[in-house]
């Protein structure tokens, strides 16, 4: 019988599942696995974190991760992320993106107060942040702002492109009316949008600023239209 057979929820019942938590914890760490940090507890929570995540046990991961998001440690964020985005997933779609969200938010927060980003926690951001256009609303809006802070490559500009083309389709689709949740995910894009130079984001951002019904998009896009003129300009000046 597999690993994930023998933890399934199927097979055994509550009390035997954390008995097994703890024998396939002891086991990882005997293995020879490297722990960071002191205090031991914190690889006990990614792997069982990864546990709980594949067999869809979500309050008990939910529990795992908001400890993980507590400790605000970069590198077990980190982990984390890597454990959620690799794991085979027995959680229903709005339950893995609540964990991520959760987690994404959490680094969100630690590189703002902190204004550096550890590298294993970049290299576990980028592949959400390389997708933003395909994860959900809430989703894409910490994306964008958590991308902000440390991205300017081009693989993040074509990311922002491809979520600005989903954005035209959106308001074309809904004749310029955006829900609430809607146009704050727009301005979310438009604060990313405007730190780059780039002529196919200007040409997006002008066709939300005339589309858009909302006042808060539209003045977004405003701004964001000056920004992104201004960059070009001084950018074509000096050459």
């Amino acid at each position: 019988m597999n690993e994930r057979l023998l933890f399934s929820p199927y097979y055994l019942s509550r009390s035997c599942r954390s008995i097994a938590a703890c024998v396939l914890i002891t086991s990882v760490l005997l293995s020879g696995v490297p722990v960071h940090g002191s205090d031991t507890s914190e690889s006990y929570d990614v792997y069982l974190l990864a546990m709980y995540t594949t067999s869809g046990e979500f309050p008990s991961a939910h529990d795992r991760a908001s400890a993980i998001a507590s400790r605000d440690d970069q590198r077990e964020l980190a982990e984390a992320l890597r454990v959620i985005r690799s794991a085979n997933a027995g959680l229903r779609p709005h339950e893995l993106e609540s964990l991520v969200r959760m987690l994404i938010e959490r680094a969100e927060r630690s590189i703002r107060e902190g204004a550096t980003i550890a590298d294993e926690l970049a290299a576990s951001l980028n592949p959400f942040l390389d997708s933003v256009a395909t994860h959900p609303a809430g989703l894409r809006e910490t994306l964008l702002r958590t991308g902000l802070l440390f991205r300017d490559d081009p693989q993040w500009r074509q990311s922002l492109q491809e979520d600005g083309h989903r954005i035209e389709r959106e308001i074309r689709d809904r004749s310029g009316n955006l829900s609430a949740a809607e146009a704050a995910g727009v301005v979310a894009w438009l604060d990313a949008a405007r730190t780059l130079s780039d002529p196919v984001l200007l040409r997006i951002t002008v066709t939300i600023e005339q589309r858009a019904r909302n006042r808060s998009v539209v003045l977004a896009a405003r701004g964001t239209r000056t920004e992104i003129e201004r960059s070009i300009d001084a950018s074509t000046t000096a050459d």
